[in-house]
């Protein structure tokens, strides 16, 4: 065998393991499935079963849409007819990002206000910045822990799911403790809207389904009750990285995995037989 075809195969082979290796290392994007740190959903895509979204286009019954930023109008149309057609949309917003898309696409009187929550009645957290809501869904009560969610202002029919206790403040002003302006009630956290055939859940908080909270209460009860047919999670709305990408279409792509081994194969099985020629003509 040629010394030449002999390197080319070489690095081949070599580039072959090392996408391979990549498909082995956790992201470190917040609310990545591929992140199994405290910030990631990596348990929450497993419990489900969830496969991982990239684009207007994918396919499933249910879309777990966290929000990091705003979306584009085409992935907002999108989202938009899979929920006319009888999809269920679940949005995790803790800024507002969705307030556009609830508004002008889905007409949806509710919207997220970037106004964290503080939980005194449980001392959980720096500054009761663990708080507790009580949750009614199909027919089951659940008590769920979240990590300073915001407020859902209502502002019209949708159907409050889960409230705080009348002990959990507002922080109005954002500055990380009870002031002037600052206000306790029962805080609306999940809700749902029914639109044309389908379903849409909003949750003020990204953190109810991290891999640090998703063991906490019945969070992870919550999450299987939200979660109807088939589950996909987009990652069009988190800051993702190009590993996130390049896992979401390797881990979750047979072909892709199946070209990836025999490339690997064939080279090294190439360069070994070329390396044993090349010897056998030196010996």
């Amino acid at each position: 065998m040629r010394l030449w075809l002999i390197i080319v195969l070489t690095l081949l082979a070599v580039a072959a393991a090392g996408l391979g290796l990549l498909t082995e290392i956790s992201s470190s994007t917040p609310y990545s499935p591929f992140n199994v740190g405290g910030n990631g959903y990596s348990s929450l895509a497993s419990l489900l079963n969830a496969s991982v979204l990239t684009g207007p286009g994918s396919v499933s019954d249910t879309i777990l849409l966290p929000l990091a930023h705003e979306l584009g109008p085409e992935e907002y149309d999108w989202l938009k007819d899979f929920v006319m057609k009888g999809g269920t949309l679940v949005i995790l917003d803790e800024s507002g990002y969705s307030n556009v898309f609830l508004s002008d696409y889905l007409n949806i009187p509710a919207d997220i206000r970037d106004s964290k929550l503080y939980d005194y009645v449980t001392g959980l957290g720096e500054n009761g910045s663990i708080v507790a809501a009580n949750v009614s869904i199909g027919g089951r009560e659940l008590v769920c822990y979240f990590f300073k969610p915001s407020l859902i202002d209502v502002f019209g029919h949708v159907d409050v799911l889960g409230q705080t206790s009348p002990f959990v403040y507002a922080d109005f002003d954002n500055n990380g403790f009870f002031s002037v302006g600052d206000r306790f009630d029962e805080w609306s956290v999940v809700v749902h809207a029914t639109v044309a055939n389908g379903s849409v859940f909003i949750l003020s908080d990204l953190d109810v389904f991290s891999n640090s909270f998703i063991s906490l209460g019945n969070n992870s009860a919550l999450a299987k009750a939200l979660a109807r047919g088939t589950v996909g999670i987009y990652l069009g709305g988190l800051n993702a990285s190009f590993l996130d990408y390049f896992k979401a279409y390797t881990v979750y792509s047979r072909s892709f995995s199946g070209t990836l081994a025999e490339l690997l194969s064939l080279s090294l099985i190439a360069v070994v037989i070329g390396f044993g020629r090349r010897w056998a003509v030196f010996a």
